[in-house]
């Protein structure tokens, strides 16, 4: 998640139409937890902008979320882009409970290790390495659901210990042996990681999981892996009927379109226009003026992460032919499409906050040299990580694509 507002002019999306689906959702089933597997403090176009003299840092997302009623997160790789300080005052703002079985805090400068902690009250609570949450039904009978959080290991700054997911998740499901009835990961790997963890410890129910950016479900074993769209474009909804008397377990799932069929909730769509009216202004001070128009485009320039990622977008050709003409003396210019936050289409009145939301990382361009043999390695690799931030965009490039 790095946009608490619809996405695609409003289409799809929205933090306030998600509340409005759990708010059904409990009342179909009070029992309903909701849930968000990483990546949502960094980056975003608001989060870099300026509130009461400090940058917003992903304070807009937590305040979304806590006005949704998520219940339990775990760290994505981009939970670690602002620094420590920038993420403990997210992780202190936050009203869900974090599940971390991989990764701990260690200051250097102290050099000891320990869980994450949020301040509670005026008290340190440490985020568990594992939970057992107890749902019970009318008659009272009772389901124990065991919880755990797994990361990938793709930024792994000096003040977080990061464990191999795979040895933190056998450790924890063997401490849930006689104790959970059913076990849920939320994991922050990529969808071959997921596989492999299914593989290594088919005692997983089900695994809730993040970093890939568009929709899937597959079944291995027994074990469920799901994933839903960026930027709330579709949620996943589970419903899991556990039999008291034969200790079964049932599920069915279903992807649900987030779009303006779904009226937005009114007290989730507060916080959210707040924040991006704190952000305008923050950009207003920089000098910024977020509402003037910069271009209209008659073709939609396509910044979706279903595209940018898995193919040459005419967006991504813009980008890299905007790089040449900067550059002047280069001939080819390449850049990750990971880079691209927008997950949208620019099409028609374009403005100065869609050129920021388009690349809210920022960054510097470099003029390099290299041998042939090493663009050709460079190339490759970029075509090797295809649905990944690291698929490259370009201009001054021609694939043959007969060989």
């Amino acid at each position: 998640m790095y946009e608490i507002t619809p996405v695609e002019n409003g289409k799809f999306g929205g933090m306030a139409r998600v509340a409005t689906v759990r708010k059904e959702l409990l009342k179909e089933n009070p029992n309903t937890i909701t849930t968000l597997s990483g990546d949502f403090i960094s980056p975003s176009a608001i989060g870099t902008s300026k509130y009461q003299g400090k940058r917003i840092n992903g304070a807009q997302m937590v305040d979304a979320m806590n006005a949704v009623g998520v219940d339990y997160v775990c760290f994505g790789n981009h939970e670690f882009d602002l620094g420590y300080e920038p993420l403990q005052e997210c992780i202190n703002q936050s009203k869900f409970t974090w599940v971390s079985s991989n990764i701990q805090y260690t200051p250097s400068q102290e050099g000891f290790v320990a869980p994450f902690r949020k301040m509670v009250d005026g008290k340190e609570e440490s985020f568990p390495e594992s939970k057992i949450v107890l749902v019970k039904n009318s008659s009272g009978a009772e389901i124990r659901v065991g919880l755990i959080g797994l990361t990938i290991g793709s930024n792994k700054p000096s003040y977080i210990v990061w464990e191999d997911p795979f040895d933190a998740a056998r450790r924890r499901v063997n401490e849930f042996r006689g104790k959970a009835d059913i076990i849920v990961a939320l994991t922050h790997l990529s969808i071959e990681e997921d596989k492999q963890l299914a593989a290594l410890a088919p005692e997983i129910t089900m695994i809730l999981g993040g970093h890939e950016h568009t929709n899937m479900m597959f079944k291995e074993g027994n074990t469920i892996i799901s994933k839903a769209d960026a930027n709330a474009r579709t949620v996943y909804i589970h419903r899991l009927r556990w039999n008291t008397s034969t200790k079964s377990l049932g599920i069915t799932s279903e992807v649900k379109t987030i779009d303006a069929t779904i009226p937005e909730e009114p007290a989730t769509a507060k916080v959210v226009n707040d924040w991006t009216n704190r952000a305008y202004a923050g950009f207003q001070e920089k000098g910024f003026n977020p509402e003037e128009v910069v271009t209209t485009f008659k073709d939609a320039q396509d910044g979706r992460e279903s595209s940018i990622r898995y193919k040459q977008t005419n967006l991504g050709t813009l980008v890299a032919k905007s790089m040449l003409a900067a550059a002047k003396n280069s001939k080819i210019a390449v850049f990750n499409s990971g880079s691209i936050r927008l997950d949208d289409q620019l099409f028609g009145v374009t403005t100065q906050y869609d050129i920021i939301r388009t690349m809210p990382f920022g960054g510097k361009l470099f003029e390099v040299e290299m041998k042939g043999s090493l663009l050709q390695k460079l190339l490759d690799a970029g075509e090797k990580n295809i649905g990944r931030g690291g698929y490259l965009q370009y201009d001054g490039v021609a694939f043959d694509l007969t060989k």
